[in-house]
């Protein structure tokens, strides 16, 4: 399509920085940052489960956009082929990005499968799903008003993935439906206590 880019990377210890350039073309490829959601210490690990959690946290700054977008590459177990990461499922979400560090908070909930993909699959329309729980990847790539032939930076200082204890919540929810109940049998005793006093008189 006439379209190319590169990157290159540097990091520190608090920043983790991209500059890229995307070259004129018809169609040109995200370029940015990407963190290997199944590797540890350069181990193999099982998928990452996004879905445990309710937001994702991004500490980032750019030089010239004015937005970025945040992407989670799912195995969908449908349409996924191993080997061919094209056919990963990108679930992706825009926001907005200045030149000094924001903190920027993404629901969970708020991803979206990419239509590019959607097309390419051959799918009529979007089935809604995201497979967030078998994660593979979380890129950081360019958004809107990137400037094309001038080179670009997209400076990331965290990432964070904030949620809540669902083992505890549970716990709570069935602590309330005890209570609930027990109150529930009190009364009616109560009443029932009642009812037979009045009766006796």
């Amino acid at each position: 399509m006439g379209g190319s880019s590169t990157a290159v990377l540097d990091f520190s210890d608090s920043t983790l920085g991209v500059e890229i350039n995307v070259r004129s073309g018809v169609a040109y490829p995200a370029v940015g940052v990407g963190f290997n959601l199944r590797s540890i210490n350069n181990r193999p690990v099982d998928y990452f489960d996004f879905s445990k959690y309710d937001s994702l946290e991004i500490v980032l700054a750019t030089k010239r956009m004015n937005s970025v977008s945040v992407r989670v590459m799912t195995d969908d177990p449908v349409y996924t082929r191993a080997g061919f990461r094209e056919t990963l499922r990108p679930v992706v979400y825009n926001v907005s990005a200045t030149r000094s560090f924001e903190s920027v908070k993404i629901p969970v909930t708020g991803f979206r499968t990419a239509v590019w993909w959607i097309a390419a699959m051959g799918m009529e329309k979007d089935d809604g799903l995201t497979h967030l729980h078998r994660s593979v990847l979380l890129e950081i790539t360019n958004g809107d008003g990137v400037m094309r032939g001038i080179p670009d930076e997209i400076n990331v200082k965290k990432v964070r993935a904030w949620g809540i204890n669902r083992d505890f919540e549970k716990a709570m929810y069935a602590i309330l439906l005890l209570m609930a109940v027990t109150f529930v049998l009190i009364e009616t005793g109560v009443l029932k206590r009642r009812m037979d006093g009045n009766s006796r008189k």
